[in-house]
């Protein structure tokens, strides 16, 4: 008992009344409880929630833990992508009562089936493009205001509107020959890196996630590119165009 105590930052609640307790508070004792029974299989629903951010963080380094220690099944729900993609081993993705996609956190990341799946995971999420999909001699490309190259589409394309996807990892600023002009319109620096919002002519702001050594300021007319083996396609419904 010892142990799942220390384990779940409960021990000095040990000797406190149930209804004295805070929500947090009781959401850890409510963990301890069930981990100390020893299950086949854990069902949790948003079990970190009341927590603070740096216990959030703390606990889900315990739960990772516990699981490789217990080797028991582990059913987690959450609304926190976060969690999802730093806790799980495969994650099924939900969009009203509906299974959206199931696979490994990192192909989930890399490889999202829909434009649903694609703007739920990432933080920031991904950049979305309205454009329209166009036939150029044999090839189909895709264009979008602001942007100045033509991208290659997936054949299985049909002409008509789309939308490009693309994580802001993949923003490159940077002159070149299919670069396109911006303005920084905000900065958000995160510590080891930093968001640039860059205005380009479209509707909606672009975001690039740089290296934090690279000075940018508000006002600053920089060119990006995007990386074209990083693109995805939707079609209108929001499926993605392989």
């Amino acid at each position: 008992m010892q142990a799942v105590a220390a384990t779940t930052r409960i021990a000095p609640l040990l000797a406190k009344r149930p209804a004295t307790l805070s929500g947090g508070e009781a959401q850890r004792v409510a963990l301890a409880r069930t981990i100390i029974v020893k299950p086949a299989v854990f069902l949790m629903d948003e079990p970190l929630s009341s927590l603070d951010a740096k216990l959030r963080v703390e606990m889900r380094t315990e739960l990772k833990r516990l699981h490789a220690q217990l080797s028991a099944t582990f059913v987690y729900v959450t609304h926190d992508q976060a969690e999802a993609m730093t806790m799980a081993d495969r994650i099924v993705v939900m969009h009203q009562g509906k299974i959206q996609q199931v696979g490994p956190p990192l192909q989930i990341y890399g490889d999202p089936t829909n434009r649903f799946v694609a703007g739920f995971f990432g933080v920031p999420a991904m950049n979305f493009l309205d454009g329209e999909v166009v036939v150029e001699g044999s090839d189909l490309r895709f264009r979008a205001v602001g942007l100045r190259p033509r991208l290659a589409v997936p054949r299985t394309a049909t002409r008509g509107p789309a939308t490009l996807g693309v994580r802001p990892e993949h923003v490159k600023l940077g002159d070149g020959p299919d670069a396109s002009p911006a303005t920084v319109s905000l900065i958000e620096p995160m510590g080891d890196e930093t968001l640039v919002f860059l205005d380009y002519g479209a509707p909606v702001s672009l975001v690039a996630k740089v290296d934090a050594e690279d000075k940018v300021t508000v006002g600053d007319r920089r060119p990006f590119t995007l990386r074209a083996d990083r693109l995805t396609f939707f079609d209108e419904t929001g499926g993605r165009l392989r």
